[in-house]
């Protein structure tokens, strides 16, 4: 019996021939079935051309594409390699996280574990040690797929290093622009700083002056020179205060963040912007929501946010009929699209009744300004800090006249635990 393929009028069959033999054993003849085998061998060239087509995908793929079955890579492209520095041989055969950097094995294992349960492939990023010991930032997307009857896990990784080294450079320049900002600020800010200063310091030496009278009199009372020396020191401090606001916003150092409470950087940055709204005759009325939770930030950084938004509106109602007010409000803010109650964001919300703004986006453009003398860049840092620190800084005309800006950051989880660790 033999098995033969036949192809007859673009029909494929498949034989089977068996010759006939009369009593002596001769072949007479012969005895064929055949089978219609169209389709089927059509299937199977489809399958192959798309295996094929796959297989030359993944090994022509520009990122690192890795199969995993049961724990184990059965299959890693040329980029993989490259990647990792290992061969394909030292490759199959191990765990996905056997590549990866000690610290990061742990949740690496647990977002296999959630993908294979069904949940949402988002991209993930871990340190991949290369062959050689160095380390990349790889940007990893998996997905469930179905191999060879079981299911398997299609990984994709992309080397992001330089992306990453990029972005820190990014940021570390703006956080250079946002000091030379606050510098540039506390130049403007003369005239206030000097009132905040003067005041205490004339009262100091107006009390130094009565107790030299009374030494000189020799009529001392001691609790009335108790009372003016305890005004003195309180004084002194006051003094001290300032100076060392301006210290703060003057510094240039790395960017430090610890637990802060929105509602006392508000506070302070209102108090050392006091005399300057008094002089452009803007009302402030602050309404801050008691019990917020603590945020962990720059404080130096998000009350620059404060001061630039509070100056230009400030500047937009230096001109406006009166009465001029600047109103800040902080609270809790819980956006629509995020259904997790953990992600909780501070808000703090600045409305003003000047002239307004036009545009919108193009006030938080670099160099976008309508002062003479403005660099047009406080928005546009004030953006940046807000976003680097996981919030996001927005602005809205108001129905009547002026700007409300919003802006939020991310709060911790409660008082209680941040005081506890």
């Amino acid at each position: 019996m033999s098995d033969y393929e036949l192809t007859w009028d673009d029909r494929r069959f498949q034989a089977v021939v068996e010759p006939f033999r009369d009593a002596d054993g001769t072949i007479v003849g012969c005895v064929g079935i055949a089978l219609d085998v169209t389709e089927q061998k059509l299937a199977e060239d489809e399958l192959r051309i798309s295996e094929a087509r796959y297989r030359s995908l993944l090994e022509n793929h520009v990122d690192a594409v890795g199969l995993v079955v049961d724990g184990r890579i059965v299959y890693a492209n040329d980029r993989m390699t490259e990647l990792t520095g290992y061969t394909r041989r030292e490759t199959v055969g191990r765990s996905p996280v056997e590549f990866l950097a000690p610290e990061d094995r742990q949740r690496a294992g647990r977002k296999i574990t959630d993908i294979y349960s069904g949940d949402n492939p988002t991209p993930a990023e871990y340190q991949l040690i290369h062959k050689n010991g160095g380390a990349l930032t790889v940007e990893v997307v998996s997905h469930v797929i179905e191999h060879a009857g079981q299911p398997a896990l299609l990984s994709v990784l992309r080397d992001v290093t330089k992306r990453r080294d990029l972005e820190q450079r990014t940021q570390k320049l703006q956080l250079q622009l946002a000091h030379l900002q606050r510098v540039s600020s506390i130049g403007e800010m003369a005239t206030t700083l000097a009132h905040e200063l003067n005041q205490p310091l004339a009262a100091i030496a107006n009390y130094v002056e009565g107790c030299v009278d009374m030494l000189q009199k020799q009529s001392i009372d001691q609790k009335e020179v108790a009372a003016v020396l305890e005004r003195v020191a309180q004084l002194t401090l006051r003094s001290g205060k300032v100076i060392d606001r301006v210290r703060k916003l003057a510094r240039k150092e790395e960017s430090h963040r610890s637990s802060a409470d929105i509602n006392e950087l508000t506070l302070e940055v209102v108090g050392l912007m006091e005399h300057e709204l008094q002089l452009a005759g803007v009302i402030m009325r602050v309404d801050v929501t008691d019990d917020l939770p603590l945020i962990s930030v720059d404080a130096i950084q998000i009350q620059q946010v404060l001061m630039n938004i509070i100056r230009n509106a400030v500047d937009a109602m230096r001109h406006a009929s009166q009465p001029r007010e600047l109103m800040i409000k902080t609270s809790m803010s819980r956006p629509a699209d995020v259904a997790d109650q953990v992600d909780q964001y501070i808000e703090v919300t600045i409305r003003d009744v000047g002239t307004g703004i036009v545009n919108i986006e193009d006030a938080f453009a670099p160099f976008a300004t309508t002062k003479a003398d403005g660099l047009g860049m406080g928005l546009s840092i004030s953006r940046s800090l807000v976003e680097i620190h996981g919030g996001r800084l927005w602005a809205e005309r108001n129905a009547d006249r002026g700007t409300t800006f919003h802006f939020t950051v991310p709060a911790l989880s409660s008082r209680l635990e941040m005081q506890a660790t």
